[in-house]
This record gives C-alpha cells, sequence and structure tokens, in this order.
C-alpha cells in the first residue's frame, strides 16, 4: 500500500515572509529542478486576510496541477494576480467560451463516479444528498466562494465536508478530461479543511425506550450481558405485528449466535450454507430501503465457521423445500430488519389492524423495568454483544475480526465494551518490603 504521507506532499505552500506578506513556498525538488536554488520562494504582494489567503491557495492549487501535469509556467507570470485579472477584463480567460455551470459538470462528474460506488451508496448520498445540495447551489462554477457560503448553509459541517471534498474531485477530474480550463480555481480542499468538526453528541434514547425511565449506560458498554439474551429472545417469542407472532425471535437469535451485520444476515441464502452446516459463506448484503442485494460491506467474501450451536439453529430452521436461492431468515423474501424497531424500541404510531393506529410497547424498555436487562442498545448491538463475548473467551481479536468481516483495529475502536467487572486496576505481584 503506498504511503499516504509521502502520496498527499506538496510542492508548492503558502506560508508569511518576515513583514507577513502572503508568499509561496516551493518544495526542495521543484525549488532545484526548476529554478536551480534550495528553497525558491514567490512573493504575491497580498497581506495576511481571510480573503487574501483563499486566493493565495488558489493559485497554490493551480500551480501544483500544473506541477504535476508537468505544464509549469516557470516564469510564474501566468499566476500573477494582476496578469489574470487582466486577462479576465479583456474577455480572454478560457473559461468564458464555456457554457458550462455547476450543476451540468456535477451532473457528468456523477455518470463517472457511479460504477465506482456501490448502488446504495450512490443513490443516498450521490444522487439524493448531494445532488439536492448542488441545485441549491449558485450555477456560476467560478464563483466558488458563494458556493462554498451556500453549502455551509444549508448542510451541517459533516455532509458539507464531505460534498466539498467531491467538489475538489469532480474539478480535477474535469481539467484532467479537458472539460474545463486547467487554470480554473479549485479551492474546495481548502474550504473542506477550513471546517471543523463539532464534537458530536449521543443520540437520544428512542421516546417509547425514555417512557419506560430507561437510563443510559453509565461506561462505555456497547452490548448486552450473555445472561440477558435468553430473556430478550423469550420476550421477542411473545411479540410480533399483527400478521406474525413471535416473528423476530428466530432472526434476532441468528444475530446473538453470528454476530452478522443486520444485511449480511437478511441476504443469507440457502446456497451460502453448506449442506452439513460447518460453514456460511458470506457474501452480500440485503438493502430493505431500495429492496436490492449488494456486496458485503468491505467488499469481500468471508467463511464464517459455525459452532456446534449455530449449525443445530440452521438445522432446526432449514425447511424441508428449501431452495439455493430462497433466504435462511425470510424465506422468498429477504428479512426487512427496518421493521424490528417497532417492538424493538416501541412506536407510539404503529399501523394496526386496518390501518387503525395503534401503541406498540418498548420490548427492551419492559425487559429493563422487569428487571431483566440493565441497558438498552439497539439491534445492531447483538453484533458488539457477539464480538464481546468472543474477546472474553480468550480467542484472538484476529480470528474474531476474520469472522467478523473487519480489520483488528475496528474491533477495537468500535465494538469492545467497558467491562464492569473490573472496578479497580490489579495490584502489582507482591513483594518483600525492604528491611
Amino acid at each position: 500500500m503506498a504511503n499516504t504521507k509521502q502520496s498527499l506532499k506538496r510542492h508548492v505552500r503558502v506560508n508569511k515572509d518576515s513583514k507577513g506578506y502572503l508568499r509561496l513556498q516551493f518544495s526542495s525538488n521543484v525549488s532545484q529542478q526548476i529554478w536551480g536554488k534550495r528553497q525558491y520562494y514567490k512573493g504575491l504582494g497580498l497581506t495576511e486576510s481571510e480573503e487574501n489567503r483563499i486566493k493565495a491557495e488558489e493559485i497554490a492549487n493551480q500551480i501544483e496541477t500544473d506541477i504535476l501535469f508537468g505544464k509549469l509556467d516557470a516564469s510564474l507570470q501566468k499566476y500573477s494576480i494582476v496578469f489574470q485579472a487582466a486577462a479576465k477584463a479583456e474577455n480572454t480567460h478560457p473559461y468564458y467560451s464555456s457554457d458550462i455551470t455547476l450543476q451540468k459538470l456535477f451532473a457528468m462528474y456523477l455518470d463517472y463516479i457511479k460504477p465506482q460506488k456501490e448502488e446504495t451508496t450512490f443513490i443516498r448520498k450521490y444522487s439524493k444528498l448531494f445532488a439536492s445540495t448542488i441545485s441549491q447551489c449558485p450555477e456560476d462554477i467560478k464563483d466558488t466562494i458563494s458556493i462554498y457560503s451556500k453549502i455551509t448553509d444549508i448542510r451541517c459541517p459533516e455532509h458539507a465536508k464531505a460534498l466539498l471534498g467531491r467538489l475538489y474531485d469532480m474539478m480535477s477530474w474535469a481539467k484532467i478530461n479537458r472539460i474545463i480550463p486547467e487554470d480554473l480555481s479549485n479551492p474546495y480542499k481548502f474550504y473542506q479543511d477550513n471546517i471543523k468538526n463539532k464534537k458530536t453528541q449521543s443520540k437520544p434514547l428512542p421516546a417509547m425506550v425514555s417512557s419506560c425511565g430507561v437510563v443510559k449506560p453509565q461506561f462505555k458498554n456497547r452490548g448486552f450481558k450473555p445472561e440477558e439474551i435468553p430473556f430478550i429472545l423469550e420476550a421477542l417469542s411473545e411479540r410480533g405485528d399483527y400478521r406474525n407472532k413471535g416473528q423476530w425471535r428466530i432472526p434476532v437469535e441468528f444475530l446473538f449466535l453470528t454476530g452478522f451485520r443486520l444485511g449480511e444476515a437478511a441476504g443469507l441464502q440457502w446456497k451460502d450454507v453448506e449442506k452439513d452446516f460447518n460453514y456460511i459463506y458470506v457474501c452480500r448484503s440485503y438493502e430493505p430501503d431500495y429492496n436490492i442485494l449488494k456486496g458485503t460491506k468491505t467488499g469481500i467474501t468471508r467463511h464464517f465457521p459455525c459452532n456446534q450451536q449455530v449449525r443445530d439453529f440452521l438445522s432446526r430452521i432449514k425447511p424441508i423445500n428449501a431452495t439455493p436461492n430462497s433466504f435462511v431468515l425470510g424465506g422468498e423474501k429477504p428479512v426487512n430488519f427496518n421493521n424490528l424497531n417497532q417492538v424493538w424500541t416501541g412506536t407510539a404510531n404503529a399501523r394496526g389492524r386496518k390501518g387503525r393506529k395503534t401503541t406498540v410497547s418498548s420490548t427492551i424498555g419492559n425487559l429493563i423495568l422487569e428487571g431483566k436487562v440493565e441497558f438498552y442498545y439497539p439491534p445492531y448491538a447483538t453484533r458488539h454483544t457477539w464480538i464481546n463475548i468472543q474477546l472474553r473467551a480468550g480467542i484472538p481479536v484476529q480470528n474474531v475480526a476474520e469472522w467478523a468481516g473487519n480489520s483488528p483495529d475496528t474491533i477495537w475502536k468500535n465494538y469492545v465494551s467497558y467491562d464492569n467487572s473490573f472496578l479497580q486496576p490489579i495490584e502489582l505481584p507482591h513483594w518483600a518490603d525492604p528491611e
């Protein structure tokens, strides 16, 4: 894998001289190759200010692009603010011969990027969220400051940063493919870095769970206790919607037994399970929002070794007439785990018989009131629970990561829970006090 820091090293940067004026500082390699100097600087005649800093970064990005494509004007006259202003005033700038707008260019970029993205990611993020934002931005592609202002005005910092990154990629792609002039400014990377992420706040508990008097975990727990699982499964055996009582017992039991992602469990077909139930091949995921099957989150097929408990479970639930393409948890159609929330967290406006509105209490909230479960976690915590059980049993994290379809770093960062059984650090081995 390429060294990320090395691949992102810039050839030109903006800094200040001793008098407080902005200047360009070229890397040692470029300085020596182009001008025969150990370190080359170019003053811009601009004092330090937010507006001038943006102008300077635009010039630096333009020079960076020309260096990468071997088109640097060594005299640097091409990048002079005075020279560019005169060219635009005379209407000789290449941009003015083009009628392309931001919206047109972004639509072209979407066509280019679509084959490289997962279908659901492209639909949810690119063709809906990003495209909707771009449609509200100024059409003039050179009015980058107004575009930046509009994006940050209507989107949260996280989404704004993501879109600005895509705009930087779009402009770079358009220059390489000669869709827009090579000297057109592309300051979106600077804009993106200028946005500071706010500290994320923990999500509030669902309303129906809060109504039960439930509190959040005191420590960084991320999963249920092993002894709480039977109570959850028993409660789900008595719950369901008006069509199928207890419909969630089997799917949730499978999640606890395997630690699969919800989409992976829903997309599992009997052709993915060995006849002797020794292995499960995880090769696809189901996206209920768009009713499509897609690849796994990591894009990698993994082999999940079944223990005796999982083998017995699969043997018990497999229908006699099961076909290779039928779904393990849903039959002819994959199970939609989105609907699990109705009984897991509860809802005040559930659809009952004949479309009537009804209230569904929270299964987990009720179990907490009964003292059978300590804290509330969403359905995805079945995966956290399974991972924690494996690690506490002494299974090496490399094994757990491979079975779960993650890297060991991801396991440690996102899934390991705070262990309440250790109330204080352990003491060092006792040694004799000196006499």
